[in-house]
């Protein structure tokens, strides 16, 4: 599994250094992207997620599978 090494310095200056699980923060960016266009998310319960627009239009998580896929973070 891949992860990210990032430096978190808070208002006081301190630094935390944090490894983050990368396929995670993927699911992030594709989650706030997919809000950000007006898709309303629910996440399933076999933790998949079901992206819907008001017009009917659907993607399910496999959408999202095949999308981190193509950025070759799942293998």
């Amino acid at each position: 599994m891949n992860f990210a090494i990032l430096t978190i310095t808070s208002e006081n200056g301190e630094k935390e250094i944090v490894n983050v699980n990368y396929e995670k923060i993927q699911k992030m960016a594709f989650i706030y992207n997919a809000l950000e266009n007006d898709w309303n998310i629910k996440k399933l319960k076999n933790d998949s997620y079901e992206c819907t627009k008001e017009d009917g239009t659907k993607m399910l998580g496999k959408f999202l599978k095949s999308h981190l896929k193509t950025k070759e973070i799942l293998k």
